[in-house]
């Protein structure tokens, strides 16, 4: 009896470490995850849009550097304590089936938009465009001239075919033709949601 009493104890414990180590792997960040945080201090929770990023950097499991959009300026590459600010964090997000491969490609891009120097912020869209992009086919980062913190997220995945938010059968935002059909009220918090 106590034999058996000890290997249900044993059989236990295995099988608390085998979920621990598991989940442990299973909530890692990776590069090309979006993450969030409140957008300001003092805003009652139900009028906090939040405030979106990507993870460019790694560091074993935790999140080391984030690139998003401040609100002024140009987009930058942070650490993530320096992304947080001190705001409650809301998490990092990525859509189920999206490869290394793929995630490492939407950091590329990012990178991309980061290195161009000149992104801005805009308020009223998630990417507005140079005027040179509307009579082509896809729309590259070089044709990127303003970007909301969401957008830039948004941007870099639909630009691999990887839909997170609006119309329907016009969703895709590096579509020249399809990217203002994301509406206005779209937020970052609706964005984390729709992963």
């Amino acid at each position: 009896m106590k034999a058996m009493h000890n290997n249900a104890v044993k059989g236990l414990v295995l099988a608390l470490f085998l979920t621990l180590a598991l989940n442990s792997q299973a909530f890692a960040a990776a590069v090309g995850y979006a993450c969030y945080r409140d957008k300001d201090s003092g805003q009652a929770p139900q009028f906090n849009p939040w405030h979106a990023g990507l993870v460019s950097v790694v560091n074993g499991s935790a999140i080391s550097k984030v690139i998003h959009h401040p609100g002024s300026g140009v987009l930058v590459e942070v650490t993530f304590a320096n992304f947080i600010n001190g705001l409650p964090d809301r998490g990092y997000f990525f859509r189920s089936g999206v490869s290394g491969p793929m995630l490492s490609n939407i950091n590329a891009r990012a990178k991309e938009l980061l290195n161009m120097g000149n992104v801005k912020y805009t308020l009223f869209s998630l990417v507005s465009i140079n005027q040179s992009a509307t009579s082509l086919a896809w729309i590259e980062p070089k044709h990127v001239s303003f970007v909301r913190c969401d957008g830039l997220v948004e941007f870099c995945y639909e630009y691999y075919g990887i839909r997170l938010q609006g119309a329907s059968s016009n969703w895709c935002i590096a579509d020249p033709n399809h990217h203002g059909s994301h509406p206005w009220g779209c937020e970052p918090k609706d964005q984390a949601y729709s992963f």
